[in-house]
């Protein structure tokens, strides 16, 4: 099955319990949801790292809980301040039918024409709040700047998504803009339009 995550039981929560955990390699974790009780788990840290590699840090898995399969989406990967390793994991059970709230990794394209330009790319938003059904979350969303003009700026109302994703952030809110460094005084002519391009990548 794709994106399996294994995880085991674990007894008790503590600051002790969880630093020996994290000393032999294991993740803790809780799994909630589903009007099911909270319990809590433990996964081996390399096995997660490859598949946060995969679905990203909201992405949806599946856990294998001794022998019994959950579908999950991952809401918060927490990871240490100075080395940036994951130190915990909440994951939420959800089924392919209910409607989720979970947050999307914005990635630009077209970063390369700009080098050696004196052009700034400044992205303001590097996330974006997404509704739908767990069959329609896009991995990423990518916004595609490669004829983005100076002082021109893409918003989130300029993104473009399938009907069966609703975005929750503010339509106002500045996503990307260029603006040209004070030692550059060329400018370029605006473009015809500007292209915010949605992933075709669904889990």
């Amino acid at each position: 099955m794709e994106n399996m995550l294994y995880a085991n039981i674990r007894g008790h929560e503590s600051k002790g319990e969880n630093h020996r955990l994290r000393s032999s390699g294991k993740i803790p974790g809780v799994l909630y949801g589903m009007k099911n009780p909270v319990m809590l788990v433990e996964f081996g840290e390399m096995e997660l790292g490859k598949v946060l590699n995969t679905t990203g840090e909201h992405g949806i898995v599946n856990v294998n809980l001794s022998g019994k399969c959950e579908v999950a989406i991952i809401k918060e990967v927490q990871r240490d301040p100075f080395t940036r390793k994951i130190t915990h994991m909440d994951l939420q059970r959800i089924n392919n039918t209910q409607i989720i709230k979970t947050k999307v990794p914005v990635v630009l394209r077209g970063e390369e024409y700009y080098k050696n330009s004196g052009t700034i790319v400044q992205q303001q938003v590097n996330q974006i709040e997404v509704e739908c059904t767990p069959n329609h979350l896009p991995r990423h969303i990518y916004v595609d700047i490669s004829q983005l003009s100076n002082k021109h700026r893409i918003t989130v109302g300029d993104l473009e998504v399938g009907e069966e994703i609703s975005i929750l952030n503010n339509p106002l809110s500045t996503v990307v803009s260029l603006t040209y460094s004070k030692n550059n005084s060329k400018e370029e002519e605006a473009p015809n339009s500007i292209m915010a391009v949605h992933s075709d990548d669904i889990l």
